[in-house]
């Protein structure tokens, strides 16, 4: 589909795998509506990549070849935060007692902030110990 996606347009299973295909020898049926010289040029280089295909029953894995762990979704966690980082502010606990509120409403947020409200899951944990 990637490299001769002119030979895919008349390839007839598109759901199927290569693996499937080239087990059941079927991989080349719907190609005979092949019409022009660079249909059939793109069918002899297909036909010649799929000849040095090594299938294994290994699931395919993504190796990132500039790390020595070779794994990719570490890298792309730090890009995440990386693009991220700056783009809220970190909260700082004492603000909460520098506002001009009343006593009771900054120790409400002081305990909200601490995950130490006894709301109802709160509750039923706190029982269940």
């Amino acid at each position: 589909m990637d490299i001769f996606p002119d030979l895919f347009k008349l390839a007839w299973r598109k759901n199927r795998s290569v693996r499937e295909e080239l087990q059941h020898q079927s991989w080349t049926r719907g190609l005979w509506r092949m019409e022009s010289v660079e249909e059939m040029a793109s069918f002899i280089r297909l036909w010649d990549l799929v000849q040095s295909v090594q299938l294994t029953n290994e699931p395919d894995a993504i190796k990132w070849k500039w790390t020595a762990h070779g794994d990719w979704r570490v890298l792309a966690k730090r890009a995440y935060n990386i693009q991220f980082a700056g783009s809220h502010s970190q909260f700082v606990g004492a603000s909460i007692w520098k506002a001009e509120a009343e006593g009771k409403h900054m120790f409400f947020a002081w305990l909200m902030v601490q995950s130490k409200l006894l709301t109802a899951d709160n509750l039923i944990k706190r029982l269940a110990v």
